[in-house]
């Protein structure tokens, strides 16, 4: 056991240790710095970051869903393509993008690409969507506002073109001779006239077309135009009786049916006496169509105008009032096609008129009977006579297939990237040539396609 004096001794050797430590400093000669208190805090720092990092490149790599996603969402699977539309967080496969917007309001539509593991474990409900609607939609910058044509070839090929560029055919006042089974048919202007079997020849004679070779069309084609009344030998009622009022010419009492000639007008400009006493205009055509008619033996005479200055006029022409005025001209022989062609009007009803197609080079290259630029396409009213404003909705895609949208209100229209102002108005007898798809509905894109399969009402 040490003594009182070793433990002094000891004390004593471990202060002058302790002392010699704080006077020498590091061994070597070398002051030791003091450590830095941000080192820890650059470290952290630095740590923090490359987890943030990390996570964003994870995320990247395997992107989680972003919030909102449960509803009114549009899924795309990056390497299979699959679609789903998003309901209280379940998936719906659909059959097509057109379907998904109708079942999604348009200020909620909302388009997801994800892969197929970061949906894995998400619930899946049935197949929705419309069978047969098309996957995209022109857009609509890319709908047709311009001359759409159906043109009928020599063979009686009919090919109909939707084209933005307006000089494709060229409008003609001349007419074409048309064969539709068994009926002959004058077709001028935006009319289709019916010529009579009876005295069709003479009648073909006094119209100017009996040198002419009818073209063969469909009766699509010819509904195109607008009805005129059916043109045949002109009758006059009660021709060859006395008017009610006598109307003499130098001592002759005129009879009904008289044709008469003012002196001093143009040779064309003749009026025949009508069973009221009045005056009807006599056009060239249908002078012709008299002669050969009731007026084979009616007078014609060259009256002064002093005569028949209290005659009236009568408000309607002697022949039916859309007849052509004049005897027509028959349409060049040599032209590619003959085409109906009308231009979709966002106002009154569109005139349809009687074009020609001067050579093949539009037709070049088409194989379909209906013939749609890539990506475009036409939103349109189909009217009928006399009603500008009232008609079924179609959407008229790059295939050439005609869609009904029998609900279209403001918001279906805002759903497929529309408005009402996109819309052109067309003669209903046009849509008879496209080929008719599905109805494109809201409910019947929420349902299962064979459920809508059918075009609907």
């Amino acid at each position: 056991m040490a003594t009182k004096k070793e433990l002094i001794q000891a004390q004593g050797y471990s202060r002058r240790r302790l002392l010699t430590a704080f006077v020498s400093g590091a061994p070597g000669g070398k002051e030791l710095e003091p450590a830095k208190p941000l080192r820890a805090v650059v470290a952290g720092i630095a740590l923090s970051v490359l987890v943030l990092v990390v996570s964003a490149i994870i995320g990247f790599i395997k992107p989680g869903l972003p919030d909102g996603w449960e509803n009114n969402s549009l899924l795309i699977v990056k390497d299979s393509g699959a679609r789903y539309v998003t309901k209280d967080g379940t998936l719906y496969p659909v059959i097509n993008t057109t379907s998904a917007q109708l079942v999604i309001p348009a200020d909620s539509y909302n388009i997801i690409t994800v892969t197929a593991d970061t949906i894995a474990t998400v619930p899946r409900g049935g197949v929705i969507g419309i069978l047969g609607a098309p996957d995209s939609l022109p857009t609509a910058d890319d709908l047709i506002t311009s001359r759409w044509a159906s043109c009928i070839v020599e063979d009686g090929s009919q090919f109909t073109m939707l084209t933005p560029r307006k000089a494709v055919t060229q409008p003609t006042s001349d007419a074409v001779l048309a064969r539709q089974d068994d009926n002959l048919y004058l077709v001028v202007g935006g009319y289709r006239y019916l010529i009579s079997t009876t005295d069709t020849s003479g009648v073909r004679r006094a119209i100017g077309m009996d040198q002419v070779t009818p073209i063969t069309v469909d009766a699509r084609w010819l509904n195109l135009f607008s009805a005129g009344a059916t043109i045949s030998t002109l009758t006059i009622p009660d021709a060859g009786k006395a008017p009610p009022t006598p109307v003499t010419v130098d001592s002759t009492s005129l009879r009904v049916g008289t044709i008469l000639h003012p002196q001093g007008l143009a040779e064309d400009k003749r009026y025949i006496l009508t069973a009221t006493g009045e005056l009807a205009r006599l056009t060239p055509l249908a002078y012709q169509l008299y002669l050969i008619g009731a007026g084979a033996g009616a007078d014609e005479i060259d009256v002064p105008p002093a005569v028949i200055k209290n005659l009236n006029t009568a408000a309607a022409e002697a022949a039916p009032e859309n007849w052509p005025d004049d005897i027509v001209t028959p349409a060049r022989s040599d032209a590619a096609a003959t085409c109906a062609t009308v231009a979709p009007s966002s106002g009154k009803g569109p005139s349809v008129e009687l074009s020609i197609l001067a050579d093949e080079s539009p037709l070049s290259g088409i194989e379909n009977e209906i013939t749609v630029p890539p990506a475009r396409g036409a939103l349109v009213r189909a009217i009928g006579a006399g009603a500008p404003n009232a008609g079924s909705l179609y959407l008229i895609d790059s295939s050439g297939v005609a869609f009904p949208i029998p609900h279209a209100t403001d918001d279906i229209l805002k759903q497929l990237n529309y408005t009402s102002d996109d819309v052109r108005n067309v003669p209903q007898s046009w849509l008879t040539i496209f080929p008719i798809g599905p109805s494109l509905t809201e409910a019947a894109a929420s349902s299962a396609p064979a459920e809508t399969s059918e075009t609907e009402d």
